[in-house]
């Protein structure tokens, strides 16, 4: 599948415009590709309102975006590449583009003054191979400035790794650094197929997650992404995904969260689905902090929150101080420890399944970063399967 995949980024990448479908768009962005001097780039622009015009542009040579700020004067665009984040003034390189019945031409200029010719024009893709992986055809339709950055992007083969009987191909983006794994023996080849897509999906939204944290940070930015398979069985599969990350904002921040799919659907699994606290039929609700909804809810966010702070916080603090009570002692002060008694603590948690239970992971903010991923929060299954969630899934 993945080898698929990659010689589909590559056919894309070197086929002709001439029969492809446009990227113009009436409103909203406007995306070209084009030459800067005789590098190939992919450039963006978006314009607010009739003066202010800002994007971004990355040479296909290197992926890594150049961000854009200026103004339009008629068919004139005048920007400025980079921004002054020292504060120091220092002199920036600069575009002066004209509108023309195709695209877009001008020059560069570096602050030495040397200028090259830039000449654009609205970028153009071929249609979607029948096969792409949905996250692909979801760019393709909806950010295909990010598509076409993919289309420059390999993936590099590592080890190979049996795992709890299945047989594991990682894979590495090499520019990121962002791994994950197929798995290519253990489980039939239709499950397969369907779990290897979203493993692939969830390493390019990583490698998307790395070029924004880039733009946003600068040459000065990290991120770090680590993954480590937890559990496969013939009903489960997770994934625990460790990123940290330090994109130019206030602080740098860490996390870690279960990447969980149901083996027979490969879909990615709620904490409802696997362990009920309420009453009547367990709820599914999609956390979209990152636009990654794959559907509807059926519950309200009110509605989730509450039965996540009046049922599930206060249950976890009482089944972890019976199995852990040294783990939920209170610090005696603010600045003495982390303070897993507070109920806040467990209504937002991260979660992921291992060999030895349910692991539950409790919300902290980026200054007690450190607190979120304590050695014994873990629910043995033999709990868990007492509260059977909405799916009713076997588990270990």
């Amino acid at each position: 599948m993945l080898k698929g995949l990659l010689r589909q980024l590559s056919l894309a990448a070197v086929l002709c415009f001439g029969l492809c479908s446009s990227l113009w768009a009436d409103e909203g962005p406007r995306v070209y590709r084009g030459t800067l001097g005789k590098m190939p780039i992919v450039l963006m622009l978006d314009s607010s309102n009739d003066n202010e015009v800002n994007g971004r542009y990355f040479y296909q040579k290197y992926h890594l975006d150049l961000v854009l700020n200026g103004h339009r004067d008629g068919q004139l665009i005048s920007l400025v590449e980079g921004d002054d984040r020292g504060g120091d003034g220092k002199a920036l390189p600069h575009l002066r583009l004209r509108e023309t019945a195709s695209g877009l031409r001008g020059q560069w200029q570096s602050p030495e003054g040397k200028q090259l010719e830039v000449e654009l024009s609205l970028a153009q893709l071929p249609p979607l191979p029948s096969d792409a992986l949905p996250y692909l055809a979801t760019l393709y339709t909806g950010a295909p400035y990010e598509y076409l950055r993919l289309l420059g992007l390999t993936l590099q083969p590592g080890k190979k790794q049996v795992f709890m009987g299945y047989t594991l191909q990682w894979w590495r983006e090499p520019q990121s650094n962002v791994s994950l794994f197929e798995v290519v023996e253990g489980y039939p080849t239709e499950q397969r197929t369907r779990i290897n897509q979203q493993l692939m999906t969830r390493l390019w939204r990583d490698v998307e997650q790395y070029h924004e944290c880039r733009l946003n940070g600068g040459e000065a930015a990290v991120y770090e992404q680590q993954a480590r398979p937890k559990l496969l069985s013939p009903a489960l599969l997770s994934v625990s995904i460790s990123r940290s990350w330090d994109c130019g904002g206030p602080h740098p921040d860490e996390t870690e969260a279960g990447f969980n799919l149901q083996v027979d659907t490969a879909r990615e699994l709620t904490l409802e689905d696997l362990l009920w606290l309420g009453e009547g039929r367990a709820f599914r609700y999609v956390r979209d902090e990152n636009g990654w909804g794959e559907e509807e809810s059926d519950v309200d966010s009110s509605g989730f929150a509450e039965y996540r702070r009046q049922r599930l916080a206060p249950w976890l603090i009482s089944q972890l101080q019976a199995l852990h009570p040294q783990g939920l002692t209170p610090p005696a002060s603010d600045q003495e420890g982390c303070d897993y008694s507070n109920v806040e603590r467990w209504v937002y948690v991260n979660w992921y399944l291992g060999i030895e239970g349910l692991h539950v992971l409790p919300a902290f903010s980026h200054s007690e970063g450190g607190c979120r991923a304590p050695v014994w929060s873990v629910l043995p299954y033999s709990l868990v399967r007492q509260h059977p969630g909405r799916l009713a899934l076997p588990l270990p």
